[in-house]
């Protein structure tokens, strides 16, 4: 279930991005566990690239 910040649908990418930077971050296992054990760290990276102070980079072709 997404957070509640999440009203749109380029929110929910950026908040699957950032359970996926968790995850691989922390080794966590799927993003539900990353979600669970680092929800701060996936509060604050969703924030991140919401306000463009992290990018996407490589989706869509649109990063490095």
């Amino acid at each position: 279930m997404p957070d509640r910040d999440v009203t749109t649908i380029g929110d929910l990418i950026y908040y699957q991005y950032a359970k996926i930077i968790a995850k691989s971050a922390f080794g966590a296992p799927d993003g539900r566990e990353a979600k669970g054990r680092h929800y701060g760290f996936v509060k604050q990276t969703f924030g991140e690239l919401g306000r463009g102070v992290k990018n996407c980079g490589g989706i869509g072709g649109g990063g490095p």
